[in-house]
């Protein structure tokens, strides 16, 4: 007797049916995902600026602020009151795509002694959101020290 090997069309359609219901229920899994994964990122992203600032401060002996554009969706740090001959530094960090800032600070800044401190000692929150409507918020304490947190 001869033996047939394969597939017959029937187990093919099969295969095929159950690929397709696991991904139906997998891909909006990841979507969802995915627009979580780039807040968090922005998170940790904005509170290295805001640590990274306050660092520059004590290090440059400087004032450095930090200036929240929610129009133009970036933040620009930048050095002030410099006593040295290096040229300042400036950086600027743009928010990814479907994400939007707010923020309670006075006049949308931050602004470092050059000890690291807050000057007027008032904190604030910066309060990114995606497309989903998702939150998250870091946290300025009046120490200076960034956090992140959910609102």
């Amino acid at each position: 007797m001869k033996k047939n090997s394969g597939f017959t069309l029937m187990e093919m359609m099969v295969v095929i049916a159950i690929i397709g219901i696991l991904a139906g229920i997998a891909i909006p899994n990841m979507i969802s995902w995915r627009s979580n994964h780039q807040l968090n990122s922005m998170a940790r992203e904005i509170q290295a600026v805001i640590q990274g600032a306050r660092l520059q401060a004590i290090k440059e002996n400087s004032r450095v602020t930090i200036t929240f554009d929610t129009a133009a969706k970036e933040i620009k740090t930048s050095q002030i009151d410099r006593t040295q001959i290096a040229p300042p530094i400036e950086r600027t960090t743009n928010l990814r795509p479907g994400i939007s800032m707010t923020n309670n600070f006075t006049g949308n800044d931050i602004v470092y002694n050059n000890r690291g401190m807050l000057p007027d000692n008032i904190g604030g929150t910066v309060t990114i959101t995606n497309l989903k409507g998702s939150q998250l918020q870091v946290i300025v304490a009046p120490t200076g020290k960034p956090r992140i947190d959910k609102p």
